[in-house]
């Protein structure tokens, strides 16, 4: 079905003349591909998609670029996809402030040179944690 309306939408921008102005196009371009009551998009529809853009582009940024508007036009709308997300993001969220607490806890008691200590880590290790939770 997506692939269908997308075809289709392919086509009416092919059709187009040449005398469309920018708003046209911006109106044409902000109308989403499928609606939320539509069935979500198979797996060979998509992956299709996938194909394309990589063809398409010929660099890394190009195609990552493609990669994920496709998906996010393909995806958009689904109740369970939007659920899951909230969930990984939350999941994320926590997942840092963890990291943050474990990092600064031990800021002053951390120990590069015994490894037998309780509280030894490896000097690259632990800087690389800490900047990462700090930038």
């Amino acid at each position: 079905m997506l692939s269908i309306v997308f075809q289709m939408r392919l086509e009416d921008m092919e059709e187009a003349s040449p005398t469309t102005s920018s708003a046209d196009v911006a109106a044409e371009e902000a109308r989403p591909i499928t609606s939320p009551t539509d069935a979500p998009p198979t797996y060979d529809s998509v992956m299709g998609k996938i194909k394309t853009a990589k063809s398409e582009h010929g660099n890394s940024v190009g195609f990552v670029k493609a990669l994920a508007k496709t998906l996010k036009e393909a995806l958009s709308g689904n109740p369970c996809v939007m659920f899951l997300t909230n969930i990984i993001n939350i999941f994320l969220f926590a997942w840092f402030i963890c990291g943050n607490v474990w990092v600064y806890t031990i800021i002053n008691e951390v120990d590069y040179d015994h490894p037998l200590s309780k509280n030894y880590c490896d000097q690259v290790t632990y800087q690389f944690a800490f900047w990462s939770v700090t930038i």
